[in-house]
């Protein structure tokens, strides 16, 4: 499956960058450079998340539901 093919890598990306941004003894300015990184890393996350959604609702797989809101 596409997704899962696209997701998985990038689940693992963002783990490993979670590991490196716990080190206690991180320079500010590494751990400027894996906040950034860690940004964009779930900024694509949601990308990849929103053109499978869209995907799936032109195939006529994902139902949509509305609701009234405020």
């Amino acid at each position: 499956m596409v997704s899962h093919d696209m997701r998985t890598p990038l689940n693992g990306i963002i783990g490993f960058q979670n590991l490196a941004r716990d080190e206690p003894n991180l320079r500010s300015e590494m751990q400027s450079f894996l906040d950034d990184a860690h940004h964009a890393s779930n900024h694509l996350l949601t990308v990849i998340n929103n053109l499978l959604d869209t995907s799936q609702i032109k195939l006529g797989k994902l139902a949509l539901q509305l609701k009234v809101a405020s």
